[in-house]
């Protein structure tokens, strides 16, 4: 177990103040390291001392894109599975295609009283304008397959978990999971030699139980499922993302106390991260 140098860790807190951050690679260097340790997520929060911390986290109790990590029928994981087997070679005809046409759920989202996207009942307030589907239109990674696949599409719009989308953001979205598994699978999954760095996520605890929702990684995370890894180390803690949000504390969160949400509504969207079963009952027959 690293124990890491904490000067770093307050320094980066002293630049957020201003809005900064220490570059990734600093950043790495101060997490606290939990791999290969068997405690609950409680433990962890204890032994971290508020320091960023990353453990080894089973799949199956990952919550990524909507999906649980032991659902079976993922679209995003079932086309990589495809991908390898020679099924699908694009976007057309692969299961995410079939998925984002199937599934087009009506009031996706929660809406503020002056029209604006909410955040999570536990977060506050509306969702940061970086958070927004227009604006993960504009992401690197998003623009780089976009340039890659000289994709014009003048009406591009989409989602990634849900249709309806547009052909191009479909294409994109289908060499993104491809890209990354097919490196995860050549060089095998190292984060700390990835500009990304680790998957991100919180712990969403119910008395002894957890699931963790993924934040920031979503694509590896499908990629590592598809390749059949059973555990992937992850990153909790600052600064970007809450390290656990508890079911027994949600008369505390943020939008349910401001009245976005109430209570029964806030617990539904907590409750979502345990079921093993997607809303869509999506399951693929292929052609």
């Amino acid at each position: 177990m690293n124990m890491l140098k904490t000067s770093s860790y307050y320094a980066n807190m002293f630049l957020n103040s201003f809005g900064l951050e220490l570059n990734r690679s600093t950043l790495s260097n101060v997490l606290f390291d939990l791999s290969g340790t068997s405690i609950d997520p409680v433990e962890a929060l204890y032994r971290s001392k508020g320091r960023p911390f990353v453990m080894d986290i089973p799949i199956s109790k990952c919550f990524s894109i909507d999906f649980s990590g032991s659902n079976p029928n993922n679209p995003f994981v079932q086309t990589l599975i495809a991908y390898d087997q020679g099924n699908c070679t694009s976007y057309k005809g692969s299961p995410l295609e079939d998925y984002y046409n199937k599934w087009q759920p009506a009031n996706a989202v929660a809406l503020d009283k002056h029209g604006r996207e909410l955040a999570p009942p536990w977060d506050y307030g509306p969702k940061k304008s970086s958070n927004l589907p227009e604006a993960r239109l504009n992401r690197k990674g998003f623009l780089k397959v976009k340039k890659e696949l000289h994709i014009t599409e003048k009406n591009l719009f989409g989602h990634i978990s849900r249709g309806p989308v547009s052909e191009g953001f479909g294409e994109i979205t289908f060499n993104r999971l491809v890209q990354i598994y097919n490196s995860i699978k050549r060089n095998g999954y190292r984060p700390d030699e990835m500009s990304a760095g680790h998957i991100q996520a919180s712990f969403f605890v119910d008395g002894r139980d957890y699931r963790v929702s993924v934040s920031s990684g979503k694509h590896r995370v499908t990629a590592l499922q598809a390749l059949g890894y059973e555990k992937v180390p992850i990153q909790f803690g600052p600064p970007k993302f809450p390290v656990m949000i508890r079911r027994d504390e949600v008369d505390s969160w943020p939008n349910v106390r401001l009245g976005h949400y109430t209570k029964e509504e806030a617990l539904r969207l907590f409750d979502k991260k345990f079921q093993d079963i997607h809303p869509s009952n999506w399951q693929w027959e292929q052609n």
